[in-house]
């Protein structure tokens, strides 16, 4: 929930709300938002600000929902230096190793999600941020990051060496194995299912589809990516010297 102008903002009821609230402290229902008047209805000129915020609000608590979700899965945290969170499976003997997933042809392969370099001492983890963008065709933007920790659980503080290490150690990446590594993390996350279910509260839910939307695109770039042994991850040591151009930096698409 979230508090704006003397209200609380929720997907869920009343009842749900004050067991959050302290003790003697009451909640009681307004008229339900409906969010296709937001999008369709809702005049443009004056209160277009108002329609922008309330889809903003709506954003955030969908995004706060997956995060809760990764939490609840047992996924570790690493906090950008924009503030949005991305979520990386731990070094457990669950996720170690080479896990089976369905391919965008949905056939069976294996991949790693996170690993080991004995170069650099560090583990190296698959991760995901959330982009919640509601609107006329919502959807959720999976963005990919990779996170460096010294026992398979904490994220490096030093950020400077995360970054150094982030882009050396993935330089050979390609374009499929970061699709296959997406791939992977969604089947682990739904748990083989063909949905995510998000908890908005009682009897409050959103079904996310746990595959990726394909796009075909009628043109491609030449490479000589499948000469490479996708299936051998190259343990690339990583030089860890200070770079004079380093900004700490994170994307966020």
């Amino acid at each position: 929930w979230f508090e704006w102008n003397g209200l609380l903002g929720t997907f869920a009821d009343a009842s749900s709300i004050e067991q959050t609230l302290s003790h003697g402290m009451r909640a009681s229902s307004t008229p339900k938002l409906n969010l296709a008047a937001v999008l369709d209805k809702m005049p443009r000129n004056h209160v277009a600000f108002l329609r922008g915020e309330v889809i903003k609000k709506v954003n955030y608590l969908i995004a706060d929902a997956w995060n809760k979700y990764m939490r609840a899965v047992g996924l570790r945290e690493y906090e950008m230096t924009n503030g949005k969170i991305a979520w990386f499976f731990p070094d457990t003997k669950a996720f170690s190793g080479r896990l089976a997933y369905a391919d965008i042809y949905g056939e069976s392969r294996k991949r790693q999600i996170q690993g080991y370099s004995g170069k650099n001492n560090v583990f190296w983890h698959y991760a995901l941020e959330v982009k919640a963008q509601y609107g006329r065709h919502p959807k959720l933007c999976l963005i990919p990051h990779v996170v460096f920790t010294t026992d398979g659980h904490n994220p490096l503080q030093n950020k400077t060496k995360m970054h150094s290490l982030r882009r050396g150690f993935c330089k050979m990446w390609w374009n499929d194995r970061w699709r296959d590594m997406l791939l992977s993390f969604l089947n682990l996350v739904s748990a083989g299912e063909k949905e995510i279910i998000l908890e908005l509260g009682r009897d409050s839910t959103i079904k996310i589809c746990a595959r990726p939307e394909i796009f075909t695109a009628p043109v491609s770039v030449s490479s000589n990516s499948d000469d490479l042994d996708d299936d051998l991850d190259m343990d690339i040591e990583v030089s860890l010297e200070a770079d004079k151009d380093f900004v700490d930096y994170e994307p966020t698409e």
